[in-house]
């Protein structure tokens, strides 16, 4: 047995590197826009988090996404991202108003600070989203990387 481990070390070292290896460039810049282009959509279902750069190339892209605000209106009226929808996550009846919702759409969901938009992340997901991305460092995040928001 050990003869034979012994003899596969090798191949097993390239296969280990060859999985690893790869142009990570040509991975995320195989559009134009690069890899934040159309993520959601391009790579089909998925829920994750995204950083606030993400989220902010997301928005920019030609991508068809809705932004959802999950704060409360008053907070929504202080200043938010441009084009958000506001949906309070905290409401009686938000379980439903995201039921009411297309699922088969792409969202990208904020709050404060990325602890009720988490949750909120949640019932979408029981709600049978499955392409949502969620901007983990919330409303904060995107104020202190200097991004605007509007009144």
């Amino acid at each position: 047995m050990k003869a034979s481990l012994t003899s596969l070390t090798p191949y097993l070292m390239v296969l280990a590197l060859a999985a690893c290896s790869g142009d990570k460039e040509d991975s995320k810049n195989s559009q134009p826009g690069g890899f934040f282009e159309t993520p959601l959509l391009a790579q089909g279902p998925s829920i994750r988090n995204v950083s606030v750069a993400e989220a902010r190339a997301l928005i920019d892209s030609e991508a068809a996404i809705t932004v959802l605000d999950v704060r409360t209106p008053a907070e929504y009226e202080e200043g938010h991202i441009k084009g958000a929808v506001n949906l309070d996550a905290m409401s009686e009846d938000f379980a439903e108003r995201v039921a009411k919702l297309k699922k088969d759409e792409a969202y990208l969901i904020h709050c404060r600070s990325g602890r009720r938009s988490a949750a909120a992340l949640e019932t979408m997901r029981a709600a049978g989203f499955e392409t949502v991305a969620h901007m983990n460092e919330g409303v904060n995040g995107w104020t202190q990387a200097g991004l605007p928001l509007e009144p």
